[in-house]
């Protein structure tokens, strides 16, 4: 099955908000966006979102086993990938709310041919491919600008920013060059953990109000994460030498994510 690519999910998701938009059922009061006045959503809440992930990094490099060898660069590409997040967190109703969350992202074959080294060093070179999976725990804040200045419409824009904890693990990754003794050699995986950090925006729109119901927010949102480093591993596989590279295949692990998602009040009013 085929990952759709970011531009395709995000026509998937303005269509999923211009077709809950009729549903949301209008008061009296009048909001600035869409007419309609949002509920009371103090307190805890739950929030669950699905997306789809591209890497925003297009270049990785290993240092190969010779001292003399130079840095090889590489071009990365990699179809998008699914990911997931579950979150809890607590609205104050003023413009600002906070949640812990949970993120996965689904793995994704990484493509790496040379594209240059550094000193300059006539090819061929290596080319690489692996494959790369991450998960995160996110601490993010929440602004919503109108909801600050006391608009409670039922459609709010809003600005987020988070810290975290990540952990990437690239499986065996593989280096091939037909031009070398050895043509091919693959070498171990690794996992390892970094900071992370996020940006991001959104709109939220309220579908679901009064009537002694609790509200459901639909959020559609945009996400620049930085997971911090992928890195394999540097020792070679059984059977496939023993030299080591200096420094094995890495890369920045930064993702743009778009996600569609709801945001569940836990208090009722």
């Amino acid at each position: 099955m085929t990952i759709p690519h970011k531009r395709s999910l995000g026509v998937m998701v303005l269509f999923a908000v211009m077709s809950l938009a009729p549903g949301a059922s209008a008061q009296d009061q009048s909001g600035i966006l869409g007419g309609q006045t949002g509920s009371i959503t103090y307190g805890p809440y739950l929030r669950l979102a699905l997306g789809a992930s591209d890497l925003a990094e297009d270049e990785g490099y290993w240092h190969p086993p010779g001292e003399a060898d130079p840095d090889v660069f590489f071009e990365l590409s990699s179809e998008s990938a699914w990911t997931g997040s579950a979150a809890f967190g607590f609205d104050w109703n003023n413009g600002f709310r906070g949640d812990v969350s949970f993120l996965g992202f689904s793995g994704a074959d990484i493509d790496a041919p040379w594209s240059r080294t550094s000193p300059r060093k006539p090819g061929p070179h290596a080319n690489v491919e692996t494959s790369v999976n991450s998960r995160a725990m996110m601490f993010t804040g929440h602004y919503s600008p109108l909801e600050q200045m006391g608009r409670y419409d039922a459609v709010q824009p809003f600005l987020s920013a988070g810290i975290g904890i990540a952990s990437n693990e690239m499986d065996n990754w593989t280096r091939t060059n037909p031009g070398s003794t050895r043509p091919s050699r693959t070498f171990e995986g690794d996992t390892s953990q970094d900071f992370a950090w996020s940006v991001g925006f959104g709109v939220a729109m309220e579908i679901q109000r009064n009537g002694g119901k609790r509200p459901i927010i639909l959020e559609t949102a945009y996400g620049y994460y930085d997971l911090g480093t992928m890195i394999g591993g540097n020792k070679a596989l059984i059977n496939d030498g023993d030299s080591r590279p200096r420094d094995p295949f890495q890369f920045d692990n930064r993702q743009h994510v778009l996600s569609v998602g709801i945001r569940i009040p836990l208090t009722r009013y």
